[in-house]
């Protein structure tokens, strides 16, 4: 039997991948450690399954055209080919994950905004187009969203419209 430590921060620190403690070649464990409002940008893996299990903090997870707010102890499986990205929410996060098979290879698609009054890094469900609105998670503000090139443009929403702001 192997058994490995898991290192497991203290104070959060900067987004980190700890080196993964467990990688075989069929599966690759890794554990996450999120600072507030930090973002795992959107990815796929083409030909590998993923698990999260939320240890700590709470995060919004985007899966494919879905986003939907994750607390402690709940676990979040993303089948291969599914864009998928993760937004630490308020206090940060802690997330482990189960990859496999293996090799494990990730597309990054940009699918991400940064707000025009907070500055924060968002990432975006697939299926977004320009003209939507939508809101910031940390400020609430409501943006208009614009494709530029592989990312989007945000700018706020028509001052008196807040009806039409809606969750991506």
């Amino acid at each position: 039997m192997d058994v490995f430590p898991v290192d497991m921060p203290e104070d959060g620190g900067p987004i980190s991948l700890r080196s993964c403690p467990i990688k075989t070649d069929k599966v690759a464990f890794s554990v996450y450690s999120f600072q507030p409002w930090q973002a795992l940008s959107m990815h796929r893996h083409t030909n590998s399954d993923e698990v999260f299990y939320v240890v700590g903090g709470r995060c919004l997870f985007y899966v494919g055209s879905e986003t939907r707010p994750v607390g402690p102890g709940h676990a979040v499986y993303v089948p291969s080919g599914a864009g998928h990205a993760v937004l630490s929410c308020e206090k940060g996060a802690t997330l482990l994950s189960v990859q496999g098979p293996r090799p494990v290879t990730s597309i990054y698609g940009n699918l991400e905004y940064f707000c025009p009054a907070c500055g924060l890094e968002t990432p975006l469900p697939e299926g977004t187009a320009t003209g939507d609105v939508t809101r910031c998670p940390r400020c609430k503000t409501a943006v208009r969203l614009a494709e530029a090139g592989a990312a989007f443009d945000a700018e706020p929403a028509a001052a008196g419209r807040p009806d039409e702001a809606r969750a991506l």
